[in-house]
């Protein structure tokens, strides 16, 4: 072995992984090598001073400040200041676009939004976590997501505030109940932060509560599709989402109707209720010419027909046009069409014999 030539490869990767880490903070507008915020580094010395250390000693304790920054409870110096940054918005450009473009560049504008909100999640909070929970996870996950963590200086070092600090918002346990307690924050089971996190939003406290029975754990790989079996639990949650959604829609709808004149309003319910119609509602308020000499029948399918609802109508028509579309197939399209609808009767039969399952289950602990 060669030690020469081993160094040599050893100098070359020792530098070039300086690079690319100095590349990747900076990239997230950090200083490397990492320093930690609100420290000042007398010029005598080369190393970075810990939180535990009085500034004006000049003797450091490195290993000390490496497991400062191995806590990740603590910010790091950024290159440019937060408050001097600038935002680039995207400005709209006066071009005339397709409306399949328009509607492309708004999607990708949402999520981007919905991004950004994502990143923030946990914004505003702190935490304060109990000895008995996965700190290194918890800490990893709830700064990953902008919200500040804390925990007993007697556990590990990095601790920034006590149990007692009145500004805590959260704390996080796995005790089946707790000796004290502070009425100015919620006190939740390490599962809630994973749940939120898997699903882009905070969740409800109560579910979470110390000694409370947890939810599934959903795993946030899957996403079903149309016709996929849903958890009665994962569906509890979305239909929650879902009024959630259509109330904040329904908040956005007035606050723009409050910024227009009464005029406006109308016009504007009336452009929503056209296009919310249905086009059997529309057919039927057009006049209706009979021509001279048709007579229409009092009996048999036609009052069997005006019995029905408007959505049964319309849906007994889409299965009639369905029908003679697949009549009108060639004979290739006609062999992809039966395969697409055999998966689709197999998944429907496997979604039957989960609910069939579950209800089972469900029968055996009311009777347990």
């Amino acid at each position: 072995v060669d030690f020469r030539v081993m160094g040599t490869f050893v100098e070359f990767y020792s530098t070039l992984l300086g690079f690319i880490n100095y590349r990747l903070y900076h990239s997230l507008n950090l200083r490397y090598p990492p320093q930690i915020s609100g420290l000042s580094i007398p010029p005598e010395s080369t190393d970075t001073p810990s939180l535990l250390v009085d500034p004006n000693d000049l003797e450091w304790d490195r290993s000390e400040h490496r497991d400062l920054l191995e806590s990740l409870s603590h910010s790091l110096v950024r290159v440019m200041d937060s408050s001097a940054e600038i935002e680039v918005e995207d400005e709209d450009i006066p071009v005339d676009l397709d409306p399949e473009e328009q509607e492309q560049r708004d999607q990708a504008k949402k999520q981007q939004e919905e991004l950004e909100r994502f990143k923030h999640l946990f914004e505003g909070c702190r935490f304060f976590i109990s000895r008995e929970t996965p700190r290194e996870s918890l800490t990893f996950v709830i700064r990953s997501f902008g919200g500040e963590v804390s925990w007993d200086c007697t556990t590990s070092v990095g601790a920034t505030y006590g149990e007692s600090d009145e500004t805590i918002t959260h704390q996080i346990m796995d005790r089946p109940e707790q000796k004290h307690s502070f009425l100015t924050r919620v006190y939740v089971q390490p599962q809630w932060v994973y749940d939120s996190v898997n699903f882009h939003r905070l969740l409800p406290h109560g579910n979470y509560a110390p000694g409370a029975v947890l939810p599934p754990h959903l795993s946030p790989f899957v996403s079903e599709k149309e016709g996929d079996y849903v958890t009665p639990d994962k569906a509890a949650i979305l239909e929650a989402f879902g009024e959630e959604e259509e109330k904040e829609d329904l908040e956005s709808t007035s606050v723009l109707l409050e910024a227009k004149t009464p005029e406006e309003n109308q016009q504007i319910m009336d452009e929503d209720e056209e296009d919310i119609a249905p086009p059997l509602k529309r057919r039927k308020t057009e006049d209706i010419k009979i021509p001279v000499g048709t007579v229409t029948p009092g009996g048999g399918e036609n009052e069997a027909d005006a019995q029905l609802t408007s959505a049964e109508v319309e849906a007994k028509e889409q299965r009639e046009e369905k029908k003679l579309a697949v009549m009108m197939m060639t004979r290739k399209r006609k062999k992809l069409y039966d395969r697409i609808m055999r998966v689709k009767n197999k998944k429907a039969a496997r979604v039957k014999v989960l609910q069939q399952r579950r209800r089972a289950y469900e029968a055996r602990l009311r009777t347990s």
